[in-house]
Formats: structure tokens, sequence, C-alpha cells
């Protein structure tokens, strides 16, 4: 059954945890079973113009049910849990990067580090140009350039992993995006979701940690410019619109074949809006019966809903973390802890945070 959980936008300065079924694969084997019980009445039924019992049909189940539920328990004790935490907007130019001139590059997320360092992944969305060079097009205050020291900011505090697909990658030109991807790679921060052509950009990040191997796609369907799409010779950013999505489904399905887990970040929505619009769903949906083990997206610049759809968790929009903010509302915000084990999602956790003063204040509870 399908289960959502609102976000309002005044986020109760509470910690929020939710947990999935409890039920150990045993139990969850006799419930299978039983429900499958249920469903004979030893009448019989016409399958390809042949007569046959449903009691039979009904053995045939039952196997393949206890097949899946030993697969999975095998699973169950191949892996211990993994916590993957999932933050929004992060840049360090601008007024963030003054803060951080005059107070260390800590400083933005200094409140936050022992929770980020304490997990097994930190994903966030690096949404600006790294580089001292190059020049923009954009007006004055919306084309955005970190200093690649500032990096060193993201490494102490459990930052490891950024998604590039968004609409700040490319805002001071080709010459600064490969400056952002070399200064990532100084500071062995992985990156996903753009690059030197098409198959640069759209090539699954494959994180090896302990027994897991998890990949993890990203796309933007905000474009300041088509050139900021990538191309089979041009740089720029894996993309997608509302209606040219597909071939998400295929990477994801492809990636999966490799993979205990799957991961889809998404640059998408509306600015400010606090509910996704109804195409978002739909493909959300689709990215997880393709086999996408959580989707995770940002763009809105606020908090928008999170759903659970068949067990697995999405994430419309998780906001800002440490980006300049319009009102209090892209003030509010958080890290989002998912926990798996094997392949299923077994907890997630919402650890709040309001953005002030240029930094991430976690807010106590």
């Amino acid at each position: 059954m399908k289960k959502i959980i609102i976000i309002c936008s005044l986020i109760l300065l509470t910690s929020c945890t939710y947990h999935a079924d409890d039920m150990s694969t045993d139990e969850r084997l006799s419930s299978e079973i039983k429900e499958i019980n249920d469903e004979v009445d030893n009448s019989e039924l016409q399958i390809n113009g042949t007569v046959q019992n449903k009691q039979k049909i009904n053995t045939v189940k039952v196997k393949e049910k206890e097949e899946e539920i030993k697969e999975e328990k095998i699973k169950e004790e191949k892996y211990e849990d993994i916590d993957i935490s999932f933050l929004g907007d992060v840049m360090t130019d601008s007024f963030i990067g003054d803060y951080v001139d005059s107070n260390g590059v800590d400083y933005p997320f200094e409140q936050v580090g022992n929770i980020l360092n304490g997990d097994d992944i930190t994903i966030a969305n690096f949404e600006s140009s790294i580089s001292l060079r190059g020049e923009t097009f954009k007006p004055k205050g919306f084309g955005f350039r970190s200093k690649p020291y500032t990096l060193e900011g993201l490494v102490n505090n459990g930052i490891d992993t950024v998604s590039l697909a968004n609409n700040h990658i490319l805002d001071f030109g080709e010459v600064a995006f490969r400056d952002t991807i070399d200064s990532l790679e100084k500071y062995d921060i992985r990156h996903v979701g753009a690059g030197e052509n098409i198959n640069q950009a759209e090539k699954p990040l494959i994180i090896e940690q302990d027994n897991y191997t998890i990949g993890v796609v990203a796309y933007n369907s905000i474009l300041p410019w088509e050139s900021w799409k990538a191309s089979k010779n041009g740089v720029g950013t894996s993309w997608f619109t509302k209606d040219y999505n597909d071939k998400i489904i295929e990477n994801i399905k492809s990636t999966k074949k490799n993979c205990d887990l799957v991961f889809v970040i998404l640059h998408w929505g509306i600015e400010y809006s606090d509910k996704p619009e109804e195409w978002q769903i739909e493909l959300a949906h689709r990215m997880i019966d393709a086999g996408a083990d959580g989707v995770i997206g940002h763009h809105p610049h606020v908090l928008q809903g999170i759903e659970i759809y068949n067990e697995k968790p999405i994430l419309y929009s998780i906001g800002n973390f440490v980006f300049l903010k319009k009102d209090e509302d892209a003030g509010r915000t958080g890290i989002f802890q998912l926990k798996y084990n094997g392949g299923s999602f077994i907890q997630g956790q919402y650890h709040p945070v309001y953005l002030k003063y240029c930094k991430a204040n976690l807010l106590t509870y």
C-alpha cells in the first residue's frame, strides 16, 4: 500500500523517523503464503482452453514465493545496514563565500559534521562552478563560482559525493567546468551528472561501500541555455524533460543489473512550489518500478512531500542546504538519512536544519 507523508512548509522542530515494516522474512513468508491460500477455493479455472485446478496453481505460487523470500534472507545475512544521507543545494560563493573567508572552511557545516561523518555516504547537490577562472553570461548575482579551497569544508564534514546535474554547474563556462572536475578529484569528492560529453554525463557513479555496490545516476531538467545539454562531443549536464525521459528508465534498468542499490538524483520542479507536479509523481513511480531504490529531487529551494511507493522512498524536493535563501521557507531544510539492508529500505530519518548567517544550523530536539 502506498504511504504518503507530506512535509508542510512549517517543519516540526523534532526528529522525524520512518520505519519500514519490521516483519522478519520468515514472518513475511508465512503471511504471504496465507494470502495465497486464502485465494484458493478449489474451483476450476479455464486457462488456454484447459481446465486446471486452482489448488495446483496455488502450489506453484507458494514455491515461487518461498524462493523469493529465501533469496531475500540470503541477502539479509550478507549485508549490514548502510546509511546514506542526502542534502539539498550547496555552494560556497557569494555571501557564503565571504563567511568562509572570514571564519574558515568548516563554518557552513560545523553543526552538522558529526551527523554526516557518522553515516556511510553523503550526497549533496553542488550548485556552483569551482574555479578562479571563466566568465558568466548570467545577470549579476545569479552566476556562482566557488573557490577551490572551500571544498576542504565538505571533506572535513563528511560530504563525499556531489551531483553536478543542475543549472549552475556551467555558470562560468567550460574552462571553469573543467576546473570544477579537477578540484573535486583533487579533494577525492565523487561526482555524477555532468561531463565532457553525454556518455560521461549520463554514466552511473558506482560506489563500492562495505559489501554493497551502489549506483547513482543524476539528471537535470533546468537548463538556462540549450548549449548546457551534454552532447556527443559537447560538455554539459545530463538532461531530460517532461516528455523526454525514457533514457532515465533504461539507465536505471541497466545500472541495477550490477548494483545492489540504485539512486536517482533529479534537478527538477518549480521554484518555491511546495508540491510536485503530476508528471513528476508519475515519472518517479516509473523510476521505482524500473528498479530505483530511492528518488531524490531538488531545485525548488523549498521542501516538498515525501512518498513511500512500493516500499521505496521518493523525496520530491529536499530544498536548500547551504545556499542563498529568498525567504524563511527556503531556510527550512534538513538532512535526509535513508537506511537500507540488502535491497530493502528499512528506515528514514530527518534531522531538521535552519539556514541562518550562511550556515546549516542543526535544530535541537
